[in-house]
Formats: C-alpha cells, sequence, structure tokens
C-alpha cells in the first residue's frame, strides 16, 4: 500500500507520488514495442540515489526492465560511394613505366638548417611564481657569494654559465658532432657564436666583469686559446685615472658582447664550447637579456683581430670587432684590442694602432669590389681595401679558402 500524506483541515490524502504524464507516455510506448530490457532512463526504470535498480522480492508491482532501441540504417547507395572507385584515378592493368625520368621542380629549398640554435639561461620562479631574473656569478677574489653563506662553502675564479637549449649532450654548453661538421664542410661554411650577457652589482661599486669562451672535448685533448671580454661596471672619473683607467663609460647595467667565429680549420667531433664569468665583486647576471645564438655561416676570407688555430695561416677565425666599453683579452689578461669612451669608440690595437673597418668579410661580400668567379679553378678578389688584387684558392682538404 502506497505510504498517504494527511493534509491539514481536509480528510482527503494525497499520494507521496503524483503520476507523471510524460513518464506515462514513455513508458507506454516501450510497453507497446514489448521491450523488456534494462534502461538508464528513470523515467522508466526507477533507481536509487546511487543508480541501483530498486526490485521488491515477491511484489507484483515491481516496474518492467525495458531499454531504448537502437537502430541503425547504412543504405545501399552509402555503401556503394564507399566502395565504387569508378577508375576515375586509376587505369588496369598496372604498367610500369621504363627508361623514363621526370624532373619535379618543387620550387622549396630542401637544403634544412638544422644548425642555428639560441641557447638562454633559465629564469627561475619565488614562491609567489614570480621570475627571477638574476643569477649569481662568481668572484674573483675567494668568497661564499657564489654558493650562498649558509652553504659554508667559498670559492673563487670563473664560473660557468647554465646556458641551456637544443638538448645539448653537455650541460652548460654547445657541443660540435660529426653530422654537424659533415654539414659545414659540405656548404663550405663556419659557425658564428653571437653572445650577450649583461650584468648588476650588488652594491653599486665599480667593478670589473670577465666574459670567457672557452673549449674542451672529451674525446681527445685539443689546445685551444680562450678568449675574455672584459667591461666594468660603475666607471667613474676621466680615461687613464685611477678610478677608470680604461676610459669607460659609467654604467650600472654594462654589457658584454662579442661575435666569434668557430676556426674552419680546426673542427672536432666532441669539440665542446663553454661560457665561463667572474666579476670582482658580489654580481648578478640578467639572465633575460643573456643569450648565446649559434649560426652557420660563410667562413671569412679576412684576417680576424685574435682567435685562430696555430695552423690556420690565413687567420680567418675568431674576434673581428668589439662592443663599445668592452676589451678583448688572451687568456693571460695581455691586452689585443679595446673599443671605450676614452678612445672615442675607435678599435684600438695593443700597439696603440687604430683600426677601422674590420668586419668580417667573405667571398661573396666582396663581389661588389671585383669578384670575377673562379678562373682555372681560382677565385679573384680584391682586397677589403680595394687597393691590390689578391687571389684565393678553395683547398678541399683544408676546408678553407688559401691566399696565394
Amino acid at each position: 500500500m502506497a505510504k498517504q500524506i494527511q493534509s491539514v483541515g481536509n480528510s482527503k490524502t494525497i499520494p507521496s507520488k503524483l503520476f507523471d504524464a510524460i513518464a506515462g507516455q514513455q513508458q507506454a510506448r516501450y510497453y507497446k514495442d514489448g521491450l523488456d530490457w534494462i534502461s538508464n532512463d528513470t523515467n522508466i526504470i526507477p533507481r536509487d540515489e546511487v543508480g541501483n535498480i530498486v526490485l521488491n522480492e515477491d511484489s507484483t508491482s515491481n516496474p518492467k526492465l525495458v531499454i531504448s532501441a537502437v537502430t541503425e540504417q547504412i543504405a545501399t547507395k552509402s555503401v556503394l560511394r564507399v566502395l565504387d572507385t569508378r577508375f576515375q584515378y586509376f587505369k588496369f592493368p598496372v604498367q610500369v613505366a621504363q627508361g623514363e625520368t621526370f624532373n619535379i621542380n618543387t620550387g622549396f629549398n630542401i637544403d634544412i638548417d638544422t644548425i642555428t640554435t639560441e641557447l638562454k639561461l633559465p629564469i627561475q620562479v619565488d614562491a609567489a611564481n614570480q621570475p627571477i631574473d638574476l643569477i649569481k656569478i662568481n668572484t674573483s677574489y675567494e668568497s661564499t657569494w657564489f654558493y650562498g653563506e649558509e652553504a659554508n662553502q667559498s670559492s673563487t675564479g670563473f664560473k660557468q654559465l647554465p646556458f641551456v637549449g637544443n638538448l645539448q649532450s653537455v650541460p652548460n654548453s654547445y657541443v660540435l658532432t660529426k653530422d654537424i661538421i659533415d654539414i659545414l664542410i659540405r656548404r663550405k661554411q663556419t659557425l658564428k657564436f653571437t653572445i650577450q650577457t649583461q650584468y648588476l652589482t650588488r652594491d653599486g661599486s665599480r667593478t670589473g666583469l670577465s666574459l670567457r669562451l672557452n673549449r674542451v672535448n672529451a674525446k681527445t685533448f685539443r689546445s685551444f686559446e680562450p678568449i675574455i671580454i672584459y667591461t666594468e661596471a660603475n666607471s667613474s672619473g676621466d680615461a687613464g685615472t685611477s678610478g677608470n683607467p680604461n676610459g669607460f663609460a659609467s654604467n650600472e647595467y654594462p654589457v658584454l658582447f662579442v661575435e666569434y667565429y668557430v676556426d674552419p680549420t680546426d673542427l672536432a667531433d666532441g669539440d665542446t664550447y663553454i661560457l665561463e664569468a667572474v666579476g670582482g665583486n658580489p654580481t648578478w647576471i640578467l639572465a633575460a637579456n643573456s643569450y648565446w645564438l649559434i649560426e652557420p655561416i660563410a667562413i671569412p676570407s679576412n684576417v680576424s683581430l685574435f682567435g685562430w688555430a696555430p695552423a690556420n695561416i690565413n687567420g680567418n677565425a675568431g674576434v673581428y670587432d668589439l662592443y663599445p666599453d668592452n676589451i678583448l683579452y688572451n687568456n693571460a689578461y695581455q691586452l689585443i684590442a679595446k673599443k671605450t669612451l676614452g678612445s672615442n669608440y675607435e678599435l684600438v690595437l695593443a700597439n696603440g694602432a687604430t683600426v677601422t673597418n674590420n668586419d668580417p668579410v667573405t667571398i661573396e661580400d666582396l663581389s661588389p669590389f671585383g669578384f670575377a668567379g673562379e678562373v682555372d679553378g681560382e677565385t679573384r678578389i680584391l682586397s677589403p681595401a680595394g687597393l691590390s688584387q689578391i687571389t684565393y684558392t678553395w683547398n678541399e682538404s683544408q676546408n678553407r679558402w688559401i691566399q696565394s
């Protein structure tokens, strides 16, 4: 017997669940079709709060178990459309063409550049998920600055900069592989490193900053002459005075920038280039403003300032020019060249000579000055100054232009 609710002030009783006309119509349709399977529609098959079908044992009022019927119709026309190829694109029987060649010009350059890459310094985040753009560099004297006082560990000298990117096999570095070398030789190219780093000192004092490019090879010992780019933060006073002996402009955020051309005669599988930095006082490097770009480029034909291997008789590798307020040293901090405010930003060599227009020059660059193509296996060009004719010959075994 259904539970009943007594109305107030009236002897009429109200059933606990009112009849749902729509649900009744749905049930009637299923009963008419003779369906007796389970349905997920609660209007057809009542369920409890957790979805169980409620059936009372030995009860004649249990609902019938019904389910919505599912029908699919596949028209003959649809099947024929899929199966009938109508032989619009093929002819049978198949014939194999022999003795015919096809020259298809797709218009695409499929010589894909797989070398160019840009390495960056990682930017950490703080507890509030905000970027931390500052990375410590080591001091030139013994201190706990680099590792932190809590680490109770002091250190001094150059430390590697943690450049990342391009799935390098060695941390903080760029590694030359056999595949890269093969591509460079085939294209008569070398690698150009474009490197920029920017700095901020902790206390705003005058601070010397050095960036060193070095190379190692875990497979075999290979000699290499590192280069050092130097600048100062917060210099003051006139050039040549004790407060500013190198003539730097005063700069709270100094930049070290260098373009380095890898020696095309000195490439080996496993060559690992690394960048290291050191500061005269506690200093950070600004990660967001620092990068290391590696790209293939035509081999220069003129002599650079510094940085080629002893076997490279052409001297067409290394550093060709400097960024304003940067000094170029060898690994022993012997002056190679400088470009500072004190020299009116002219490029001055260690012997005091001034150099103008020392950009790296390639065979292609010199074409406006008399490039005449190959003549009897030689390539004839003019010197950068356009004063005399120089003959260069490409040497396949040495992978470089050789001046006659």
